[in-house]
Protein backbone atom coordinates (compact mmCIF):
# COMPACT_ATOMS: atom_id res chain seq x y z
CA UNK A 1 0.00 0.00 0.00
CA UNK A 2 0.92 3.68 -0.10
CA UNK A 3 0.57 4.33 3.61
CA UNK A 4 3.00 4.43 6.50
CA UNK A 5 4.10 0.82 5.90
CA UNK A 6 5.47 1.49 2.42
CA UNK A 7 9.11 0.19 2.58
CA UNK A 8 10.76 3.28 1.09
CA UNK A 9 13.80 3.20 3.37
CA UNK A 10 14.58 -0.41 2.40
CA UNK A 11 14.06 0.40 -1.28
CA UNK A 12 16.36 3.41 -1.06
CA UNK A 13 19.10 1.27 0.48
CA UNK A 14 18.75 -1.48 -2.14
CA UNK A 15 18.77 1.02 -5.00
CA UNK A 16 21.92 2.63 -3.62
CA UNK A 17 23.62 -0.75 -3.23
CA UNK A 18 22.68 -2.09 -6.68
CA UNK A 19 22.56 1.05 -8.80
CA UNK A 20 19.09 0.03 -9.98
CA UNK A 21 16.49 2.79 -10.18
CA UNK A 22 12.99 1.73 -9.14
CA UNK A 23 9.71 3.65 -9.41
CA UNK A 24 6.12 2.52 -8.91
CA UNK A 25 2.66 3.42 -10.16
CA UNK A 26 -0.32 2.94 -7.88
CA UNK A 27 -3.00 0.83 -9.57
CA UNK A 28 -6.58 2.11 -9.73
CA UNK A 29 -9.30 -0.17 -11.09
CA UNK A 30 -10.93 1.23 -14.21
CA UNK A 31 -14.13 -0.57 -13.18
CA UNK A 32 -14.77 1.91 -10.39
CA UNK A 33 -13.66 5.10 -12.12
CA UNK A 34 -14.78 5.44 -15.72
CA UNK A 35 -18.32 4.09 -15.76
CA UNK A 36 -21.36 6.30 -16.09
CA UNK A 37 -22.56 4.87 -12.76
CA UNK A 38 -19.88 6.82 -10.86
CA UNK A 39 -21.91 9.35 -8.88
CA UNK A 40 -19.51 10.60 -6.22
CA UNK A 41 -17.79 13.64 -7.70
CA UNK A 42 -16.17 16.76 -6.36
CA UNK A 43 -16.93 20.25 -7.66
CA UNK A 44 -14.25 19.87 -10.36
CA UNK A 45 -15.78 16.69 -11.74
CA UNK A 46 -13.06 14.43 -10.31
CA UNK A 47 -14.40 11.05 -9.10
CA UNK A 48 -13.96 10.82 -5.32
CA UNK A 49 -12.00 7.55 -5.56
CA UNK A 50 -9.73 9.13 -8.13
CA UNK A 51 -9.03 12.21 -6.00
CA UNK A 52 -8.12 9.99 -3.05
CA UNK A 53 -5.75 7.92 -5.20
CA UNK A 54 -4.06 11.07 -6.54
CA UNK A 55 -3.71 12.54 -3.06
CA UNK A 56 -2.05 9.32 -1.91
CA UNK A 57 0.66 9.77 -4.54
CA UNK A 58 1.57 13.14 -3.06
CA UNK A 59 1.23 12.35 0.65
CA UNK A 60 5.01 11.98 1.18
CA UNK A 61 4.79 8.59 2.88
CA UNK A 62 6.49 6.55 0.16
CA UNK A 63 9.79 8.35 -0.19
CA UNK A 64 9.13 9.48 -3.77
CA UNK A 65 9.12 5.92 -5.10
CA UNK A 66 5.46 6.10 -6.20
CA UNK A 67 5.33 8.59 -9.05
CA UNK A 68 1.86 8.24 -10.50
CA UNK A 69 -1.24 6.21 -11.22
CA UNK A 70 -2.04 3.27 -13.47
CA UNK A 71 -5.63 2.60 -14.56
CA UNK A 72 -5.90 -1.14 -15.10
CA UNK A 73 -8.78 -3.48 -15.80
CA UNK A 74 -11.02 -4.61 -18.65
CA UNK A 75 -11.31 -1.85 -21.22
CA UNK A 76 -14.84 -0.61 -21.56
CA UNK A 77 -15.99 2.77 -22.81
CA UNK A 78 -13.49 5.61 -22.49
CA UNK A 79 -15.85 7.96 -24.32
CA UNK A 80 -18.52 10.15 -22.72
CA UNK A 81 -18.28 10.20 -18.91
CA UNK A 82 -15.07 8.16 -18.98
CA UNK A 83 -13.20 10.77 -21.00
CA UNK A 84 -14.59 13.59 -18.86
CA UNK A 85 -13.49 11.83 -15.67
CA UNK A 86 -10.03 11.28 -17.12
CA UNK A 87 -9.58 14.92 -18.13
CA UNK A 88 -10.77 16.24 -14.77
CA UNK A 89 -8.48 13.79 -12.96
CA UNK A 90 -5.49 14.79 -15.10
CA UNK A 91 -6.10 18.46 -14.42
CA UNK A 92 -6.31 17.84 -10.69
CA UNK A 93 -3.16 15.73 -10.69
CA UNK A 94 -1.25 18.29 -12.73
CA UNK A 95 -2.24 20.99 -10.27
CA UNK A 96 -0.87 18.89 -7.39
CA UNK A 97 2.59 18.70 -8.97
CA UNK A 98 5.09 21.26 -7.76
CA UNK A 99 6.57 23.56 -10.39
CA UNK A 100 9.46 21.78 -12.05
CA UNK A 101 8.23 18.41 -10.81
CA UNK A 102 6.82 15.48 -12.73
CA UNK A 103 4.25 12.73 -12.26
CA UNK A 104 2.74 9.99 -14.41
CA UNK A 105 -0.81 9.22 -15.46
CA UNK A 106 -1.04 5.89 -17.29
CA UNK A 107 -4.23 4.53 -18.79
CA UNK A 108 -4.82 1.20 -20.53
CA UNK A 109 -6.57 2.10 -23.77
CA UNK A 110 -7.01 0.89 -27.34
CA UNK A 111 -6.62 -2.79 -26.48
CA UNK A 112 -10.30 -3.70 -26.41
CA UNK A 113 -11.83 -6.41 -24.30
CA UNK A 114 -12.20 -9.67 -26.18
CA UNK A 115 -12.80 -12.14 -23.35
CA UNK A 116 -16.56 -12.17 -23.98
CA UNK A 117 -16.81 -10.22 -27.23
CA UNK A 118 -19.24 -11.60 -29.82
CA UNK A 119 -18.43 -8.89 -32.36
CA UNK A 120 -14.67 -8.64 -32.90
CA UNK A 121 -15.00 -5.84 -35.42
CA UNK A 122 -17.20 -3.87 -33.04
CA UNK A 123 -14.70 -4.30 -30.21
CA UNK A 124 -11.86 -3.05 -32.41
CA UNK A 125 -14.00 -0.05 -33.36
CA UNK A 126 -14.65 0.70 -29.68
CA UNK A 127 -10.93 0.43 -28.92
CA UNK A 128 -10.20 3.01 -31.63
CA UNK A 129 -12.92 5.32 -30.35
CA UNK A 130 -11.37 5.04 -26.89
CA UNK A 131 -7.96 6.04 -28.29
CA UNK A 132 -9.58 9.04 -29.96
CA UNK A 133 -11.25 9.98 -26.67
CA UNK A 134 -7.80 9.90 -25.04
CA UNK A 135 -6.40 12.11 -27.81
CA UNK A 136 -9.26 14.59 -27.38
CA UNK A 137 -8.80 14.71 -23.60
CA UNK A 138 -5.03 15.22 -23.75
CA UNK A 139 -5.46 17.90 -26.42
CA UNK A 140 -7.67 19.86 -24.00
CA UNK A 141 -5.24 19.21 -21.15
CA UNK A 142 -2.29 20.59 -23.11
CA UNK A 143 -4.25 23.67 -24.14
CA UNK A 144 -4.54 24.87 -20.56
CA UNK A 145 -1.02 23.94 -19.44
CA UNK A 146 0.83 26.95 -18.03
CA UNK A 147 4.44 27.83 -17.35
CA UNK A 148 3.71 27.25 -13.67
CA UNK A 149 2.30 23.76 -14.27
CA UNK A 150 4.25 20.72 -13.26
CA UNK A 151 4.82 18.08 -15.94
CA UNK A 152 2.16 15.39 -16.11
CA UNK A 153 3.48 12.59 -18.28
CA UNK A 154 0.65 10.74 -20.04
CA UNK A 155 1.38 7.11 -20.85
CA UNK A 156 -0.97 4.94 -22.89
CA UNK A 157 -0.76 1.24 -22.30
CA UNK A 158 -1.37 -0.90 -25.41
CA UNK A 159 -2.93 1.27 -28.19
CA UNK A 160 -3.22 -2.11 -29.91
CA UNK A 161 -5.86 -1.03 -32.40
CA UNK A 162 -4.80 2.60 -32.82
CA UNK A 163 -4.73 3.75 -36.43
CA UNK A 164 -1.55 5.18 -37.97
CA UNK A 165 -3.13 8.64 -37.86
CA UNK A 166 -3.93 8.25 -34.16
CA UNK A 167 -0.35 7.14 -33.47
CA UNK A 168 0.84 10.28 -35.26
CA UNK A 169 -1.47 12.41 -33.07
CA UNK A 170 -0.29 10.72 -29.87
CA UNK A 171 3.30 11.53 -30.78
CA UNK A 172 2.42 15.17 -31.42
CA UNK A 173 0.81 15.36 -27.98
CA UNK A 174 3.82 13.81 -26.26
CA UNK A 175 1.90 10.70 -25.15
CA UNK A 176 4.18 7.75 -24.47
CA UNK A 177 2.92 4.41 -25.84
CA UNK A 178 3.69 1.23 -23.94
CA UNK A 179 3.42 -1.61 -26.46
CA UNK A 180 2.58 -5.06 -25.05
CA UNK A 181 2.67 -7.52 -27.94
CA UNK A 182 2.82 -10.70 -25.86
CA UNK A 183 0.00 -9.56 -23.59
CA UNK A 184 -2.15 -8.68 -26.59
CA UNK A 185 -1.66 -12.18 -27.97
CA UNK A 186 -2.49 -13.70 -24.58
CA UNK A 187 -5.74 -11.76 -24.18
CA UNK A 188 -6.87 -12.24 -27.78
CA UNK A 189 -6.63 -8.54 -28.59
CA UNK A 190 -4.67 -9.69 -31.64
CA UNK A 191 -4.59 -13.15 -33.18
CA UNK A 192 -1.21 -12.76 -34.85
CA UNK A 193 1.78 -10.46 -34.42
CA UNK A 194 1.15 -9.03 -37.90
CA UNK A 195 -1.97 -7.32 -36.50
CA UNK A 196 0.01 -5.23 -34.02
CA UNK A 197 0.61 -1.56 -35.03
CA UNK A 198 4.33 -1.65 -34.18
CA UNK A 199 5.25 -0.84 -37.78
CA UNK A 200 3.13 2.33 -37.76
CA UNK A 201 4.65 3.29 -34.40
CA UNK A 202 8.14 2.96 -35.86
CA UNK A 203 7.19 4.75 -39.08
CA UNK A 204 5.89 7.77 -37.15
CA UNK A 205 8.77 7.56 -34.64
CA UNK A 206 6.32 7.38 -31.75
CA UNK A 207 7.51 7.89 -28.19
CA UNK A 208 7.24 4.26 -27.13
CA UNK A 209 8.71 1.34 -25.27
CA UNK A 210 8.21 -2.41 -25.26
CA UNK A 211 6.67 -3.73 -22.06
CA UNK A 212 5.36 -6.95 -20.54
CA UNK A 213 2.06 -5.62 -19.13
CA UNK A 214 1.16 -8.11 -16.38
CA UNK A 215 4.25 -10.25 -16.83
CA UNK A 216 3.64 -12.30 -13.70
CA UNK A 217 0.11 -13.12 -14.83
CA UNK A 218 0.61 -13.69 -18.55
CA UNK A 219 4.08 -15.24 -18.50
CA UNK A 220 5.45 -12.48 -20.74
CA UNK A 221 9.03 -11.21 -20.65
CA UNK A 222 11.03 -8.43 -22.25
CA UNK A 223 13.11 -11.00 -24.11
CA UNK A 224 9.91 -12.33 -25.68
CA UNK A 225 8.72 -8.82 -26.49
CA UNK A 226 11.90 -8.08 -28.42
CA UNK A 227 11.61 -11.42 -30.20
CA UNK A 228 8.06 -10.53 -31.27
CA UNK A 229 9.23 -7.09 -32.40
CA UNK A 230 12.12 -8.60 -34.38
CA UNK A 231 9.71 -11.00 -36.12
CA UNK A 232 7.40 -8.13 -37.07
CA UNK A 233 10.26 -6.00 -38.39
CA UNK A 234 11.81 -8.91 -40.29
CA UNK A 235 8.42 -9.74 -41.79
CA UNK A 236 8.05 -6.16 -42.98
CA UNK A 237 11.50 -6.11 -44.52
CA UNK A 238 10.77 -9.40 -46.30
CA UNK A 239 7.46 -8.11 -47.66
CA UNK A 240 5.39 -10.54 -45.57
CA UNK A 241 3.77 -7.87 -43.34
CA UNK A 242 2.14 -4.76 -44.72
CA UNK A 243 2.10 -1.13 -43.59
CA UNK A 244 -0.56 1.28 -44.81
CA UNK A 245 -0.12 5.03 -44.37
CA UNK A 246 -2.75 7.51 -45.61
CA UNK A 247 -4.51 4.67 -47.40
CA UNK A 248 -1.43 3.69 -49.41
CA UNK A 249 0.85 0.67 -48.98
CA UNK A 250 4.35 1.45 -47.73
CA UNK A 251 7.26 -0.90 -48.37
CA UNK A 252 10.53 -1.07 -46.51
CA UNK A 253 12.68 -0.75 -49.64
CA UNK A 254 10.97 2.54 -50.53
CA UNK A 255 11.76 4.21 -47.20
CA UNK A 256 14.52 6.80 -46.90
CA UNK A 257 17.63 5.74 -45.02
CA UNK A 258 16.83 7.65 -41.83
CA UNK A 259 13.40 6.04 -41.60
CA UNK A 260 14.83 2.58 -42.27
CA UNK A 261 17.08 2.94 -39.23
CA UNK A 262 14.02 3.02 -37.00
CA UNK A 263 13.02 -0.49 -38.07
CA UNK A 264 15.34 -2.35 -35.74
CA UNK A 265 15.30 -3.72 -32.21
CA UNK A 266 18.33 -1.56 -31.44
CA UNK A 267 16.22 1.51 -32.18
CA UNK A 268 13.44 0.14 -29.96
CA UNK A 269 15.89 -0.41 -27.12
CA UNK A 270 17.10 3.17 -27.52
CA UNK A 271 13.51 4.43 -27.46
CA UNK A 272 12.89 2.56 -24.24
CA UNK A 273 15.97 4.11 -22.64
CA UNK A 274 15.04 7.63 -23.78
CA UNK A 275 11.30 7.58 -23.25
CA UNK A 276 10.55 4.63 -21.01
CA UNK A 277 11.65 6.22 -17.76
CA UNK A 278 8.90 7.11 -15.33
CA UNK A 279 8.78 10.53 -13.73
CA UNK A 280 10.61 10.82 -10.43
CA UNK A 281 9.89 14.26 -9.00
CA UNK A 282 6.25 13.96 -8.08
CA UNK A 283 6.65 14.93 -4.46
Amino acid sequence: GLGKDFPHETLARLCAETGVEVRFLSVVSSRSIWGASETSMDAQGVPTKMRKAIDNVFDGQHGGFVVGLDYAGPERSFTGPGGEHFLASCRYMRDRIEQGGEAVMRVHVGEGYFADADDRGGEIDRARKNVQALIDAVTKLRQDDTAESGTLQIRAGHCTHATPEQIKQLKALGVHIEANIGSNLATGAINDISEHPLLAMLYHDADMSLNTDAGGVMATSLDQEYEHAADIIDGFKAGMFTLTIDGKPVFYDDLDEDTKKRFSTDHLAGQSRRHGRLGRDAT
